[in-house]
């Protein structure tokens, strides 16, 4: 008998909650450059907090790991006979649209308000002449990543609107082949193997590199590691496929994990240890893994609270284009209260972007393709 059982198809609003932390450091670090620094009483939580960015990068994409995980195991097939193209068929539908509509939107920007100023730069300058092939071929072939890495001194900069793509390349290298290694792996035990051997890769790739002489820059030690932080992702779905009932049934326990990860990433979050780079997403694992099993956070009061990481897609890509018209405007108030009306208006064009267009584009690309 299998003791596995599939993760219950409903809303895991604790999910959401994380999120929604990930995109609140992202969106802090994106705003900083751009607004004075806030009173000395603030300023040092708020410096702590804005330079966590990256790491909501990191959070994201362990709970991609796990959410894609999960998809995969409740399709048909489940996870040791996935449809490749079932996948494929959702994953299009999801991310393609929005990501054309953003590409599409920047480029209407800098058509109608290219100024040439530091905040127009600072949001949608596009690459200097004569590198633009190797920015758009390497944006439609999910390659960014690397291309950022390689032609970034040629592309003198660009702004925030693209250069966050990069995140959305890493996904799609990653689940390129995924299903398709599920299916050939065969058994739980072999996928395991397979994800922490992943893991270790990753998180070693920069050392091993340089000790074959290879010079490395953050941004590529930042994408090894970002391939480790989707495994740990699927490898806490399977945890919880395993041993998600008797979670469950002991919700005590799962308490107990849940502040264990709090505990652990209070002090990586407030210090600068170099072995935080590898602890603080992995310490939302643990977090999750707790929190996903009390049924507290799929009360009401955190609805509100959870809405950000909903639309974190949303957010996500229409963020930088939202701070470039209201920046007028968050610059008369103090930097809190700017991040406040910032998250809001984000979030709210992200739900009307996903309700109305996002939703209804995913529904048409599912029936044409399928």
């Amino acid at each position: 008998m299998d003791k596995t059982l599939p993760v219950p198809k409903s809303n895991i609003q604790v999910i959401d909650l994380v999120r929604s932390l990930a995109i609140l450091m992202v969106m802090a670090g994106h705003l900083t450059p751009t607004l004075p620094m806030p009173p000395a009483v603030f300023r040092w939580g708020w410096d702590h907090f804005q330079r966590t960015q990256i790491d909501g990068v990191f959070i994201f994409f362990i709970v991609s790991g796990f959410l894609i995980t999960r998809i995969i195991d409740l399709d048909a097939g489940g996870i040791l006979r996935p449809s490749w193209k079932n996948f494929y068929v959702r994953r299009v539908a999801r991310i393609v649209p929005l990501f054309l509509l953003q590409i599409c939107l920047g480029l209407l920007v800098i058509g109608l308000f290219s100024d040439g100023s530091r905040m127009f730069n600072y949001c949608f300058k596009l690459p200097d002449p004569g590198t633009a092939t190797s920015f758009w071929v390497s944006l439609f072939t999910f390659s960014f990543n690397w291309a950022d890495a390689v032609y970034a001194k040629a592309w003198n900069s660009i702004g925030d609107h693209w250069a966050i793509f990069w995140s959305l390349a890493v996904e799609e290298q990653f689940y390129l082949f995924y299903p398709l290694v599920l299916g050939l792996l065969g058994n739980l035990k072999n996928i395991v193997a397979f994800l922490i051997t992943v893991v270790i890769l990753s998180w070693s790739g920069v050392f091993l590199l340089r000790s074959a002489g290879f010079s490395v820059s953050l941004g590529v030690k930042i994408f090894i590691v970002s391939y480790g932080h989707i495994a740990v992702g699927a490898l806490l779905y399977l945890l919880v496929k395993r041993y998600g009932k008797f979670l469950t049934d002991h919700p005590g326990f799962s308490f107990s994990i849940l502040m264990t990860g709090f505990i652990l990433l209070l002090p990586l979050f407030l210090t600068d240890w170099p072995i935080a780079d590898y602890l603080r997403a992995p310490s939302i694992a643990i977090i999750l893994l707790g929190g996903i099993h009390l049924p507290f956070f799929q009360s009401g009061p955190f609805h509100w609270l959870s809405a950000p990481g909903r639309y974190s897609y949303g957010n996500y890509l229409l963020h930088i284009l939202v701070l470039f018209f209201i920046h007028a405007y968050l610059w008369n108030l103090n930097i809190i209260l700017a991040f406040t009306v910032f998250v809001v208006v984000t979030t709210s064009v992200s739900a009307v972007s996903y309700r109305y267009f996002e939703l209804p584009m995913n529904h048409w690309v599912r029936k044409r393709l399928a």
